[in-house]
């Protein structure tokens, strides 16, 4: 089981669907040698859309990396809440106006 906690083919059919829905990049098919010997073809991201698309491959078959980004996401919007000032209400907003009659 390689870093992910995912069988080899679980990633490769992930990859291959994210591939036919548009949202990543086909990557190069690549045979490797293992650390065992053995010959595989694996898929190999390189340069920066590469990179973006194999963080896409981890956030989609591990909730522990996605859920950290989302964790870090709802602590800036507490925080942006926390120092933005009160919205007025509704009723503020109709008292301070002028009605105009034609």
């Amino acid at each position: 089981m390689p870093l992910l906690g995912s069988q080899h083919s679980n990633l490769k059919t992930s990859i291959e669907r994210l591939v036919d829905r548009g949202v990543i990049e086909a990557p190069a098919l690549q045979e490797l040698r293992s650390s065992s010997g053995q010959l595989n073809k694996d898929y190999v991201f390189s340069d920066p859309q590469g990179k973006r698309d194999s963080i896409i491959v981890v956030a989609q078959n591990s909730p522990e990396f996605t859920a950290k980004p989302v964790e870090r996401w709802h602590e800036l919007i507490a925080n942006t809440e926390a120092t933005m000032p009160p919205r007025p209400s509704k009723r503020s907003y109709t008292s301070n106006c002028t009605r105009l009659n034609f």
